[in-house]
């Protein structure tokens, strides 16, 4: 299953947990796993997945904020003469693409504060989000 995320600043953490979950039932239904992982893809490479605190919004706040400290916007990279945007890709590359979630009983199994990020560095963009259920294995 692939769903769509849309952003709307150039850099932005989105809570994409609820709409996880609505695809996740939907997926779910359709097969007959009752435990098993949930596999997330990003198929980008100025984006990427995290799973965080989700209940506290200074949290994204301060995740950007660290970032542009530690890669700015502009820095003499060589990717910058391509397409401007090697920031994006600096940024994207301390994360993950994807990300496996437990799941059971038809329930993700994340922590108390956990949600689920997508991560932008090179927006606004529409990000693909490919989803698939994997069983256990022994």
């Amino acid at each position: 299953m692939i769903f769509t995320v849309e952003t709307s600043k150039s850099q932005e953490v989105v809570n994409i947990t609820n709409l996880v979950r609505l695809y996740f039932k939907e997926l779910l239904s359709s097969s007959n796993m009752s435990e098993g992982f949930l596999v997330l893809y990003n198929p980008h490479t100025t984006s990427s997945l995290l799973i965080n605190e989700g209940s506290d919004a200074s949290v994204s706040k301060d995740l950007i904020n660290t970032l542009n400290r530690l890669i700015p916007f502009h820095n003499n990279y060589f990717h910058d003469k391509v397409d401007n945007n090697a920031h994006a890709h600096l940024k994207s590359s301390l994360f993950n693409s994807n990300l496996m979630i437990p799941f059971s009983d038809g329930r993700l199994l994340l922590g108390t504060w956990q949600s689920i990020f997508l991560l932008e560095f090179d927006g606004p963009r529409t990000r693909k989000i490919y989803m698939h259920l994997v069983p256990y294995t022994i």
